[in-house]
């Protein structure tokens, strides 16, 4: 192999791990890991990342196993449940949501009677973006053209 497909390889593997611990949360919470539980799969995360910066492949080798171990006792019909649950409820409430939206009646009060309705904890990162950017101040020369027909109105 080349050095620049060994650095192509060692910058794909360190991506994956860090799309793997961020998204080991959430998985976690989905197929009822308890916090010591994502708490150790994130550590083993970064036991790989360590061994693949330092080069060792003892020590990646050794966390590899680990984590397969890991993952192979979450291999169950209860773990599959859980999943499908989770996203059986998220598709009911992008659904609902959806709805909502149609009919022009979306506001705080009704996504949080949604959230509790679907067991929603967190909304998804692109619909709390979307909220903050809703609730910013408008740019002054949008205020401007409101001022202006508002004044012309009267």
């Amino acid at each position: 192999m080349t050095k620049q497909t060994l650095a192509i390889m060692a910058f794909a593997i360190i991506a994956l791990l860090g799309v793997g611990m961020v998204s080991a949360h959430g998985m976690g919470e989905i197929i009822g890991l308890s916090e010591d539980e994502i708490e150790e799969f994130q550590s083993v995360n970064e036991d790989i990342r360590t061994a693949v910066v330092e080069e060792n492949y003892a020590d990646w080798e050794a966390a590899m196993q680990e984590r397969v171990a890991m993952v192979e006792e979450q291999i169950n019909e209860d773990t599959f449940n859980s999943i499908v649950e989770k996203h059986n409820d998220i598709k009911g409430f992008r659904e609902a949501l959806a709805e909502l939206r149609e009919d022009g009646e979306v506001s705080d009060e009704a996504l949080e009677e949604l959230m509790e309705e679907y067991g929603i904890e967190h909304l998804p990162f692109k619909m709390r973006f979307q909220r903050w950017m809703n609730n910013m101040p408008k740019p002054f020369w949008h205020r401007g053209a409101e001022k202006t027909a508002e004044l012309e109105s009267e």
